[in-house]
């Protein structure tokens, strides 16, 4: 028998005992080195509660940039301004004028009622 097979025979129970020691060792490292199963669906609980509240404020964050677009410039704030003193006044011209008319009624009604009284 040529010997590297004796030195193989020889080394055969050895290695078959300290391998899987090893790699029993190596396994329980390894263990250590990750989180645990419990830690992790804790986590993506928490990851998804944190993606929810993003998407909201995001929603939000839209909203407010949405406002922010339609809401009018100083100049469209001045043109809608002038726009609406316009019509007031146009409004105050009116009501001077029925106030006049119902002041001219009213003259007439006291003329017909004095004028009837005295017959």
């Amino acid at each position: 028998m040529p010997s590297w097979l004796d030195i193989v025979a020889t080394m055969w129970p050895i290695a078959a005992t300290i391998t899987p020691l090893m790699m029993m060792g190596g396994f329980f490292w390894l263990r250590t080195q990750f989180a645990p199963r419990g830690d992790l669906d804790e986590h993506a609980a928490k990851l998804g509660d944190i993606r929810e509240e993003l998407v909201r404020i995001d929603e939000r964050l839209t909203n407010l940039q949405s406002d922010m677009d339609a809401s009018p410039s100083r100049s469209e704030m001045s043109e809608r301004i002038s726009y609406l003193a316009e019509r007031i006044g146009r409004m105050e011209a009116a009501t001077e004028g029925i106030l006049r008319q119902f002041a001219t009624t009213n003259q007439y009604l006291h003329t017909i009622i004095e004028r009837g009284l005295r017959l």
